[in-house]
């Protein structure tokens, strides 16, 4: 199958993503490929949406070009207070190794790595291999944070809403 258009962008680069552009998906060829175990698409019914393993969520169709269904990913997760992201911000500068962070911010709620990449998706995709993560649950009232440090010692920091928790009936 050849790949006609980028699954991030659609190749409306310019677009910002809350204006994905472009027509809804109909070619229905994505479903097919979610279907195949031979390939790395998935598709979760639960938060509707297609993914390629170890690269992320599509937004486009890689066929047709065509816009995915929006995501149910985001009603997962509670909003991040500006002030908590803010203050993760300014904590995190001139940070540069994960013992740094771990001086700064202590014991982390969790670790993990090594995780490997396979040699074509490094060259594909520029991907490298995660040395060592961290994940910090508690520290920020409203989000989480999680930093890499990978082959090369290059940190990388992320963040995100804290998971809903929904009451049980």
């Amino acid at each position: 199958m050849k790949i006609v258009a980028c699954s991030f962008c659609g190749g409306y680069e310019v677009a910002r993503f809350e204006e994905r552009l472009g027509s809804p998906c109909i070619c229905g060829r994505m479903a097919e490929l979610a279907r195949n175990p031979d390939t790395r698409v998935s598709y979760d019914a639960d938060l509707d949406e297609y993914t390629i393993a170890r690269i992320g969520v599509l937004y486009y169709c890689l066929v047709c070009g065509g816009i995915m269904p929006k995501s149910r990913r985001g009603d997962l997760f509670l909003p991040v207070d500006p002030r908590d992201q803010e203050a993760f911000i300014q904590e995190i500068r001139g940070l540069t190794t994960i013992e740094d962070v771990i001086d700064k911010f202590g014991p982390p709620d969790e670790e993990y790595g090594p995780l490997r990449v396979s040699d074509l998706d490094k060259e594909i995709y520029g991907l490298n291999d995660i040395v060592r993560g961290v994940r910090y649950t508690k520290r920020w009232p409203s989000l989480d944070a999680t930093i890499q440090e990978d082959e090369h010692g290059k940190l990388s920091f992320g963040f995100g809403g804290r998971p809903a928790r929904r009451n049980k009936d």
